[in-house]
């Protein structure tokens, strides 16, 4: 759910089925309230070049419905990449929407460029400090800053801040045989509190 005490939220569901050449995902959420539903559908194939590259490219359909204006309908593309540097280093990027899918005129609704690099250190076995910066095409940039502590085999602490807007996170992750539970909250200056909550299950 995003942001607590409103009718805004967000859901989302995950299906992930490896294949031989490397992994298949299908992903659906829906954002909004009663007033403004926008729902996507996703496709997606990624896989490894070799022990420290891989990537990722995804099909995306996009369902917008308006109160009062009726809906559209548009497709996206968005992909990534990841290397691994050292054993403690790994940096990676993804992009989103590079061809500038929109919903048409009729429809003052957008779907954002976004350009993301990220990087991760494994400081011992214990702690990893990850960091990224974010450019959503007409806004300003966005830089974030996190870090996990592993407190016991099964359980993981974390914590991290960014920029624009300024906000504040912290949560757990519980890891338990094939059972996995995300939990995290943030802090916004005008919205304030937003809960998150991700469950998964390894077949």
């Amino acid at each position: 759910k995003t942001f607590a005490g409103q009718e805004l939220s967000t859901q989302s569901a995950l299906f992930i089925y490896p294949v031989s050449s490397g992994v298949l995902g299908l992903s659906f959420q829906k954002y909004g309230f009663s007033a403004y539903n926008l729902q996507q559908a996703g496709f997606t194939f990624a896989r490894k070049f070799g022990p420290l590259l891989s990537a990722s490219l995804s099909f995306n359909y996009h369902q917008l419905k308006i109160a009062g204006y009726g809906g559209a309908q548009t497709y996206s593309v968005e992909g990534g990449i990841q290397y691994q540097i050292s054993e403690k280093i790994r940096m990676g990027a993804h992009i989103a929407n590079p061809g500038k899918s929109s919903f048409g005129k009729e429809i003052n609704a957008v779907i954002p460029v976004q350009l993301q690099f990220g990087s991760s250190y494994k400081c011992t076995s214990k702690v990893i400090i990850a960091s990224a910066i974010e450019q959503i095409m007409d806004s300003e940039m966005d830089v974030k800053l996190g870090f996990e502590y592993l407190l016991i085999n099964w359980l993981a602490l974390r914590g991290g801040v960014s920029a624009n807007p300024f906000k504040q996170y912290g949560g757990f992750g519980i890891n338990y045989q094939k059972f996995r539970m995300d939990a995290a909250a943030s802090s916004h200056p005008v919205m304030g509190y937003s809960p998150q909550i991700a469950l998964s299950y390894e077949f």
